[in-house]
């Protein structure tokens, strides 16, 4: 299988809406008003922006942009503190607007058959649970079951958490492919 184009967050629920097609949904909507479409297209293009990701990058979905925001340096573009609190609130009507605010709680992809087979049967609640958690919705994401995992996949999922900034992810990926090769072993 060919790995995700590099625009598109590797860890999401693949039928989510990015920024990007927001902002095509904005654009088109002739409805809204031309100066609120121009705001709304700014704010999303500003967040972006501030988080050094392409728009295609950023699922449109409020716990992924929460916690985006979390780790935002909209200083770094020279924008102060009322222009960022204004994108904040700008991003909260578009995604009103959308319908996406009353989403499920979880902005990743949903395990696929296979990956919920093997997560029954870890022990709920532990360590090793949330270690290999980030694979199994990187994987499900990607189209790739658990029969498929080598290095080349832990490969690209590196280069992902290491792209979307998950530190505590990659400090659990030693753990995660040791228990991969302990599952290996075992069949």
């Amino acid at each position: 299988m060919a790995p995700m184009s590099p625009s598109r967050n590797p860890f999401a629920d693949p039928s989510l809406p990015t920024f990007a097609g927001l902002i095509d949904r904005i654009e088109a909507d002739k409805e809204l008003p031309p100066r609120t479409r121009q705001n709304w297209a700014w704010a999303l293009r500003a967040i972006a922006r501030a988080v050094a990701k392409e728009l295609a990058a950023v699922p449109a979905h409020p716990e992924f942009l929460r916690k985006l925001l979390d780790g935002a340096a909209p200083a770094s573009l020279g924008m102060s503190r009322g222009a960022w609190n204004n994108c904040r609130s700008l991003a909260g009507k578009v995604l009103e607007w959308a319908g996406l605010t009353a989403m499920p709680i979880h902005y990743q992809a949903a395990f696929s058959p296979a990956w919920q087979e093997l997560w029954a049967k870890l022990p709920s609640g532990t360590a090793l649970s949330f270690q290999l958690s980030r694979l199994f919705h990187y994987a499900s994401a990607q189209g790739i079951e658990p029969e498929n995992i080598n290095d080349e996949v832990l490969d690209r999922f590196y280069l992902a958490l290491v792209r979307e900034h998950c530190a505590q992810a990659i400090r659990n990926l030693s753990r995660c492919h040791k228990v991969l090769e302990q599952r290996e072993r075992a069949h």
